[in-house]
């Protein structure tokens, strides 16, 4: 039996959720052949670790799931691999390749890249090549051909979505990412319970401009009946307190959205209900949020993104300010938790533009923000299109204006107080105001990394 090894690379990255995308790939292979898991992100392990971890396994196939954040590390592993056992297939998947897929193969220690959905790409392309076949037109691939880059026609999204086996989390740690998530990440979102992501949908039909997901723009629903059986499942096996819906965009379609926040009132499942990714300011209404609060939310993520309507333009995004006020405001009278992710520092916006992002942040009723550099990450070709003239302020410039924003926003009298209100709520208080602190003064003075 082939022996399969699946990684989540280290990198700079503070938030510990468990990697629910690698979880889904192992399902969908564990039956047919020996499946081994490593996050190293989780363990924090460097290239030595993982070398000795990958010496042990001796793995057939090596598939490694990466963001941009992590395609350094991700291509460092794919070295040690082939510098053990050069026969060895390494795959690298995820959004790293599933929009800079040129640029993942220009290392020639990688093999293929898997574009998109990754459950049954990955699983055909290693029964392929096990069975000694042709997959040199595999569509979902990527790959050399005599030193030559193709890139095959993208797979078929997988059309039933209830069809996808359940993550395979008894080939994690998952007792050591519950009390990562208990005791230390997002002292906001989290309130120190034991939460776990959690899908209702794939894909989402907006057209931004630069866009990671691998789920295409086709939104594909779980019948509701598969959710509550999951959901039943993390409640006996795991004694969860709580889910992170990761959906593209859950707040896209408001009749579906209504339906499963419903179904989980109507079970009466004492959950905390957490929205990591982000719901859309101008898609909620009033009415979204009260049906949010029913069901148990008690956290939720605006993705604000691009502030500038220059910004804005350039990226097919668009932000109203009045509408993402009103939400804000509706969420906060609920007693729902918010936090704005905000972009800056994009091609093309100057010190004076940041700052113009910092008070609007301020101007709204979030209880916490995150701010990001949003000229990292950016594949190069993207970059170049969008932004062909454009400059960027330095990440030293970037990273002082992005601290100056974060004092500003949190050490106001009106916001200490609110934010000491709500952290006297939590399981753990002293434990997430400490948590908090320390991401001040990593970023404070953090030497290097997205931020």
């Amino acid at each position: 039996m082939a022996k399969v090894l699946l990684i989540r690379p280290n990198s700079v990255l503070k938030q510990m959720i468990p990697p629910l995308g690698l979880a889904y790939l192992a399902a969908s292979l564990k039956d047919s052949y020996e499946v081994k898991v490593i996050d190293a992100l989780l363990s924090r392990s460097g290239s030595p670790e993982v070398k000795e971890e990958i010496f042990k396994f001796r793995p057939d196939f090596v598939g490694i799931t990466s963001w941009h954040i992590s395609a350094v590390a991700s291509h460092e592993i794919a070295g040690v691999v082939k510098s053990f056992n050069p026969g060895c297939k390494v795959i690298i998947g995820g959004p790293y390749a599933t929009v800079s897929a040129r640029r993942v193969l220009g290392d020639k220690n990688v093999d293929f890249a898997v574009i998109g959905e990754g459950e049954s790409v990955l699983k055909r392309l290693i029964e392929d090549i096990v069975k000694g076949e042709d997959v040199s037109s595999l569509n979902g691939v990527a790959l050399r051909q005599d030193a030559a880059f193709t890139l095959n026609y993208p797979a078929e999204y997988i059309a039933n979505i209830d069809e996808i086996k359940f993550p395979a989390w008894e080939l994690f740690d998952i007792e050591s990412y519950l009390g990562y998530s208990k005791n230390n990440f997002n002292f906001y979102r989290y309130r120190g319970k034991r939460i776990m992501p959690f899908l209702t949908s794939r894909g989402c039909p907006l057209n931004c401009r630069f866009c990671a997901s691998a789920f295409g723009k086709n939104l594909r629903y779980r019948s509701i009946e598969n959710i509550l059986q999951e959901l039943k499942i993390y409640l006996g096996k795991y004694r969860i307190e709580g889910i992170d819906i990761v959906d593209d965009n859950f707040s896209f379609n408001t009749e579906r959205a209504f339906e499963v926040l419903d179904a989980i009132a109507a079970e009466n499942i004492k959950l905390d209900i957490v929205f990591g990714s982000g719901l859309m300011t101008q898609l909620m209404s009033k009415e979204f949020i009260h049906k949010l609060k029913k069901a148990g939310t008690t956290s939720v993520i605006y993705g604000i993104g691009p502030v500038l309507e220059k910004t804005q333009n350039k990226l097919n995004e668009r932000f109203d300010v009045n509408k993402a006020k009103e939400i804000i405001s509706h969420t906060a009278g609920e007693g729902i938790i918010s936090e704005g992710v905000f972009g800056m520092g994009y091609p093309g916006e100057d010190k004076k533009d940041i700052r113009k992002i910092s008070r609007t942040a301020r101007g709204m009723k979030f209880d916490s923000v995150t701010f990001f550099n949003g000229s990292l990450g950016m594949p190069a070709g993207i970059r170049e299109e969008v932004f062909p003239s454009e400059e960027c302020l330095s990440r030293p410039t970037v990273r002082r204006e992005m601290v100056r924003a974060y004092l500003l926003f949190y050490f106001s009298p009106g916001r200490i107080k609110s934010i000491f209100k709500i952290i006297r709520s939590f399981k753990h208080p002293f434990r997430c105001l400490t948590a908090g602190l320390r991401m001040v003064a990593g970023l404070r003075f953090r030497k290097g990394g997205n931020v």
